[in-house]
């Protein structure tokens, strides 16, 4: 039985040809300038970039006007999801160690029955070995694995379809500086670009931070 169903059809996206004939002209201009030699090839670049640039924002804006409704769909899509499993989630895990504590204090109970077992078997196989009487010994030998085995059943605990035991592993990194200092392999680091950067409007330097500044062409384009 299916918990969610979809309600019309998914939209298909695709691009406009115009556009991509038009990002096809900007492209080829863009490469076609290797270098500038005088005020003529300057303007020119300045309007290639201008187009570049407007052509690239336009297609963000519109991916975000395409986008939005999708975005939309798939938080409700996991609101959905969340209302039906999210009270069951913590009962899971609850029943869960609940279970496996009763599962695993029986296994425990049925290892040390067996280890009992098998110290009584050992006594009685010691004792079968002092008999003369060797049809007697071969008996009491019999019977001292029987009564182990009779015992390790006994104690088995019993089958549940579906249900297995496992270990459950779980990580508590209380203290991400002290593991990293002893296995940096282990600890992700990921410099924050637009904080760093926010910091060195009031800090000069930075440990581990080189800043390097270039020129860069600005251009002002207009909302088609």
């Amino acid at each position: 039985m299916k918990a969610m169903i979809r309600v019309g059809d998914l939209p298909t996206f695709s691009p406009v040809p115009e556009v991509i004939a038009q990002r096809d002209k900007v492209l080829s201009e863009c490469r076609g300038i290797i270098e500038i030699a005088d005020q003529l090839e300057a303007d020119y670049t300045s309007k290639v970039l201008a187009d570049a640039v407007s052509l690239t924002r336009g297609v963000e804006r519109s991916r975000g006007e395409v986008k939005a409704p999708v975005l939309e769909l798939g938080r409700a899509i996991d609101a959905v999801a969340k209302e039906i499993s999210g009270p069951l989630g913590p009962e899971v895990i609850r029943l869960q160690r609940l279970l496996g504590g009763w599962m695993d204090n029986l296994r425990r109970i049925q290892s040390e029955a067996k280890a009992k077992a098998q110290a009584e078997e050992a006594a009685r196989i010691a004792a079968a070995a002092r008999e003369q009487d060797d049809q007697k010994a071969a008996d009491m030998i019999r019977a001292a694995v029987q009564r182990t085995n009779d015992a390790v059943a006994q104690a088995a605990p019993p089958k549940m379809a579906g249900t297995g035991l496992r270990s459950a592993v779980t990580v508590d990194v209380f203290n991400p500086a002290a593991l990293y200092a002893a296995r940096p392999d282990l600890v992700e680091l990921k410099p924050r670009i637009a904080a760093i950067k926010e910091a060195l409007l009031t800090t000069k330097e930075l440990p581990g931070v080189r800043v390097n500044t270039a020129p860069v062409a600005t251009v002002r384009t207009t909302h088609a």
